[in-house]
């Protein structure tokens, strides 16, 4: 079974992602590496998760379960708005480079 495991977000940690196949950490990064923006606080770890991706040798297709590490209770609604606010500014930044 391949997981793709996710923090993003204002829910603890660093933006970062990880590949686990059958139980194996397979890759792990943190998006501050990408963006060279310390901690990268406020950003979604699309760099990361297409570097773990990338070392596992995946595809999204290949993932089996998506798995997001945060504290349901304390942060109910400020994860989803920041899962939109994130994709919107992406787009933009993808824009501006076209």
């Amino acid at each position: 079974m391949n997981v793709l495991g996710i923090i993003a977000g204002d829910v603890g940690g660093h933006p970062s992602a990880c590949i686990l196949k059958d139980g194996q950490l397979l890759a792990f990064v943190e998006e501050e590496r990408f963006v060279r923006v310390k901690q990268a606080l406020g950003y979604f770890p699309s760099q990361s998760i297409r570097f773990c991706l990338d070392r596992a040798g995946l595809t999204l297709a290949d993932v089996d379960a998506i798995a997001f590490g945060w504290d349901a209770n304390a942060y109910r609604w400020r994860f989803p708005l920041f899962l939109a606010r994130s994709f919107v500014s992406h787009q933009l930044r993808l824009s501006r480079v076209r």
